[in-house]
């Protein structure tokens, strides 16, 4: 994914458009229910379309929360040797669990515009959103049980948003764009890859989304 953003970015970096801003910056985000907070960090790549609108691409990178079962979840383990008979079991001590975002939307400016003074600004996005999870499991002898195929230690959620957001600028001459921003945003189609995804997921999926972000964004003509 990082990859591709990268290679997104340069594309649009050698478009006809005459002038391109790029930023970088910090965010949090927070799913709706949840008591867990992601941090991250985020660039992006602005194209003003006017004095007024701009079209943009974002990339968000979180570090991973932890979280241990409420439930006390376990899994059953197979014995290596068919004649073994006694039932074994190993218990779920930690999930973590990330994300990552790419959206693009429009932003529409108020007051002193996209490149000037003061602003407000708001927009719609699309996003489209990575969480990979990881649950750790609790020791046991690996000579006598493994566990099932069906049972991974990971797994991968893609999903699809749409929402809003906005916020407010400020333009140094020569220097650069200072902004913070809000947003919301709603999951209308998540795929998970596998059950463990999906129990690891409990403590921290929430389709509604919450996103705070605050950096510097940088012209070029």
């Amino acid at each position: 994914m990082i990859k591709l953003t990268l290679l997104f970015f340069t594309f649009l970096s050698l478009s006809s458009f005459a002038q391109y801003g790029v930023s970088a910056g910090l965010n949090t985000l927070r799913g709706f229910g949840v008591d867990k907070t992601f941090v991250g960090f985020n660039i992006g790549v602005e194209l003003p379309r006017d004095y007024e609108t701009s079209l943009y691409l974002k990339a968000s990178f979180y570090a991973k929360s932890k979280a241990t079962p409420s439930s006390g979840f376990s899994v059953n383990l197979e014995p290596l040797d068919p004649n073994n008979f006694n039932l074994g079991f190993v218990d779920v001590l930690e999930n973590s669990y990330n994300y990552t975002t790419i959206e693009g939307g429009v932003r529409y400016y108020l007051f002193d515009g996209y490149d000037n003074g003061f602003a407000l600004y708001g927009g719609s996005n699309l996003m489209g959103i990575i969480n990979r999870g990881k649950r750790r499991f609790s020791d046991y002898d690996e000579t006598q049980y493994r566990l099932p195929a069906s049972e991974k230690d990971n797994g991968t959620i893609l999903a699809l948003a749409l929402g809003f957001s906005g916020g407010a600028k400020y333009t140094v001459p020569a220097v650069g764009t200072f902004f913070m921003e809000a947003s919301g945003d709603y999951i209308i189609i998540p795929m998970a890859s596998n059950d463990a995804i999906q129990q690891i997921s409990q403590s921290f999926y929430s389709p509604l989304l919450f996103a705070f972000t605050i950096g510097f964004r940088k012209d070029f003509y």
